[in-house]
């Protein structure tokens, strides 16, 4: 049995960790597209146009240091989004808690990860902030106090 790997499944070959010069590339070149790659499909946006882009922004990336796939440029670009949205609706939280305290400097954002910030809308890390003429689940409190009794029905 030495040297057969019938059966056996096969690995991947896992790729080298992303480099910062990477990440700067990659963040530099997604955000030049990223109203095209973020759009619907429409007679001006097509999904060849997109693939294109990717594929492009793949070049670039690999251009730096490693050969990357499309595959691994859309997940790398998806994760340091996530984590820039995280850390800024962590800062976000931190400032309006009270209590004061020392600023938590790991909370502070890179320049790459507040460019990938600039073309997200705010909501998508900040939440959506009360304002008037906004529906809500919850009517604005009144000072209408409704007594019902335990036998009546309500509708």
């Amino acid at each position: 049995m030495d040297g057969d790997t019938e059966g056996m499944p096969k690995t991947k070959k896992r790729s080298p960790n992303w480099s910062e010069e990477e990440k700067s590339a990659l963040s530099r070149a997604y955000n030049q597209h990223a109203k095209v790659l973020t759009a619907k499909i429409s007679s001006t946006v097509t999904a060849t146009k997109k693939k294109q882009l990717w594929s492009q922004i793949a070049d670039e990336v690999s251009s730096v240091m490693y050969p990357r796939s499309v595959e691994e440029v859309k997940e790398k670009i998806t994760k340091l989004k996530s984590v820039a949205r995280g850390k800024a609706a962590e800062a976000r939280k931190q400032q309006t808690e009270t209590g004061g305290g020392p600023y938590n400097s790991s909370l502070e954002l890179s320049p790459q990860e507040e460019a990938l910030l600039g073309g997200m809308p705010s909501a998508s890390y900040e939440g959506i902030t009360q304002q008037k003429g906004v529906d809500t689940v919850f009517p604005e409190a009144s000072n209408e106090v409704m007594i019902v009794a335990e036998d009546a029905e309500v509708s």
